[in-house]
């Protein structure tokens, strides 16, 4: 399985600096409005997943989400709301859209609401770290420091503290109870990929592990049509099949560029880009790289 730079530098971004907290979003806050109160509670992990509630005017929504680029972002509800908060002091300006079937964000529900830290809530002190905190846990394993010195030495930088989930075949990886966030190289010894890793919901399993809705829309996508429940195998080349025959019966990179906008650039590359994805190869598709959002880039031919 060959790998270009582009999935060491998306590997370094996500895994390596992904699960970096630069702020405390636990706390409860207050906003009033025509309606009356409405509150927000969060409470953190100590994977650093946060979960809490939105209540307000005889309703209540559970939100769930983590911190990126010093947003706390994630979903509320199970009804396709997104959402992402931003902490400046005591102030939380907290942003909501509904998503369509596709995960995309419809701009005309988008909503903004800014909270305020309610007096006595927990304010931006984290709790005192205790050694377990530090541990980097990949499939319901801590690694051990061998591990640790693999990955450091294969990607030139160790790995953040944090709960995740590897899948030894494909390469794929993400946070324990989220899609995939990117691509690692296949093979690593991080012990076995539970099948809700992901917290599927779909009745699609990809070696093992079953697709949670929004991965699973992606994946439609790039193959053509809604897949049917069943288990599938992907290795790390983007050949997929069914569990049990060793027959490929597509090549996910080939399919993500059919039906996608093309663009000739210099020195013989052919740019394309779909609604969920982009790559580039040279003239005679020979070398290039896929990106599917969620997963980053993948290359092939080198």
């Amino acid at each position: 399985m060959f790998r270009t730079k582009f999935n060491y530098i998306f590997f370094a971004i996500i895994f390596l600096g992904g699960m970096v907290y630069s702020q405390d979003f636990t706390g409860e806050y207050v906003i009033h409005t025509e309606s009356g109160v409405v509150t927000l509670t969060l409470q953190v992990d100590r994977q650093g997943l946060y979960q809490g509630a939105l209540q307000g005017a005889g309703n209540s929504f559970d939100l769930e989400g983590m911190v990126q680029d010093g947003f706390l972002t994630g979903r509320v509800g199970e009804q396709g709301v997104i959402f992402q908060a931003q902490l400046s002091g005591n102030s939380l300006t907290l942003r909501m859209v509904e998503t369509d079937g596709a995960g995309n964000p419809i701009a005309a529900t988008a909503q903004t609401f800014v909270f305020q830290r309610r007096s006595g809530s927990p304010g931006n002190e984290k709790p005192q770290e205790k050694p377990q905190d530090r541990q980097i846990v990949i499939n319901g394993t801590a690694l051990n420091p061998a591990q640790i010195e693999e990955i450091r030495k294969m990607y030139g930088v160790e790995p953040k503290p944090g709960n995740y989930w590897y899948d030894a075949r494909s390469g794929l990886y993400g946070v324990m109870g989220y899609p995939a966030f990117g691509f690692m190289l296949p093979g690593h010894k991080f012990g076995t990929l539970d099948s809700q890793a992901s917290r599927g919901n779909t009745g699609v399993f990809v070696n093992g592990r079953e697709l949670p809705l929004n991965e699973y829309t992606v994946w439609s996508y790039i193959v053509g049509n809604w897949i049917q429940p069943g288990r599938y195998w992907l290795d790390g080349n983007g050949n997929a099949g069914y569990e049990g025959s060793p027959i490929p019966v597509i090549n996910l990179y080939a399919a993500a560029q059919q039906n996608a906008y093309r663009g000739q650039g210099s020195g013989g590359d052919n740019f394309w880009s779909t609604r969920f994805s982009a790559g580039n190869s040279n003239a005679n598709n020979t070398q290039g790289y896929v990106s599917v959002p969620g997963y980053g880039p993948v290359g092939y031919g080198f």
